[in-house]
């Protein structure tokens, strides 16, 4: 019935259909309130009500979205206001916002203004949340260079914030965009990494800093690492230097092959480091 409400191919005097269908969609999304966003390719089968009534409004608003363009506007600023709040359904309009980058990538390019507002809040998203939205936004990007200029702007800004979820959301962000997508929108190769035009210099530069950071933000620099290693190769020498360069400061210089060659002392206190923070957070969680 959803589906169908969505159909019929004159607009005419829709408008206020097309605000009725998108207040249903919402109240649907609102309804399952996820802390982060849920794949796409998630079975109906074992979901639970609420989840599967969610799904039908996405569904019903993503057909909305590509029927009718003077619904367009109205539910972009449905995703921006639940970004925009941080509402417990965020994660869900996040999804949302991918499956239309994914489905319509054409038709959301007619909306960058809107997009990039919404960027401007991924530095105080969960970062599962916002990692979600920076994938969904990241094809977009090959052919939008105003988009990518705002994502990089972005994700330097959370750079410099002392909180750890915002440097978490830069350190997976960057490396997102040094990785690139899988495929952009319309389906066709990029011509070069989104991080082109000495971008990828810069980005290596603030992936650099981060290395002063959190422990939880240097994991995942050193998990994200290995993978653009292998698939970009003119990144391989900077990769290795930025890593050597962090080596250097555990090694102990020394002639004597009976000695370990790392600074043990200096890994046991980043280790201590770390689980007092793990410690502290299980603490404020209880």
């Amino acid at each position: 019935a959803w589906m169908d409400t969505t159909a019929p191919a004159g607009f005419g005097g829709g408008d206020g259909a097309n605000a009725k269908l998108a207040t249903e969609g919402t109240a649907g999304d609102d309804a399952s309130a996820p802390g982060a966003a849920a794949d796409d390719d998630e079975r109906a089968r074992g979901m639970s009500s609420q989840s599967r009534l969610a799904r039908l409004g996405a569904n019903a608003l993503i057909e909305v979205f590509r029927g009718h363009a003077s619904a367009h506007g109205e539910i972009l600023e449905l995703v921006l206001a639940r970004v925009a709040s941080r509402a417990p359904s965020c994660g869900r309009w996040v999804q949302l916002l991918g499956r239309l980058a994914r489905t319509v990538p054409t038709l959301l390019m007619h909306h960058v203004p809107r997009l990039r507002e919404t960027l401007t809040y991924a530095a105080h998203l969960p970062p599962a949340v916002s990692a979600e939205l920076l994938r969904a936004l990241l094809p977009l990007c090959v052919h939008r260079v105003e988009l990518r200029d705002s994502l990089v702007l972005t994700l330097r800004k959370a750079t410099f914030h002392r909180d750890e979820g915002a440097r978490l959301v830069a350190v997976r962000g960057f490396l997102l965009l040094l990785d690139g997508p899988a495929k952009p929108a319309g389906g066709a190769e990029p011509s070069a990494p989104l991080a082109a035009d000495g971008l990828d210099s810069e980005i290596l530069g603030f992936l650099k800093r981060s290395l002063s950071h959190q422990p939880a933000v240097r994991a995942a620099l050193y998990a994200g690492l290995p993978a653009i290693h292998a698939k970009r190769v003119h990144l391989r020498v900077p990769i290795t230097e930025l890593l050597c360069a962090q080596l250097v400061h555990h090694h102990l210089p020394s002639c004597d092959e009976d000695i370990a060659p790392l600074d043990l002392q200096k890994c046991i206190c980043h280790s201590a480091t770390a689980a007092a923070a793990a410690v502290d957070g299980a603490a404020a969680s209880t």
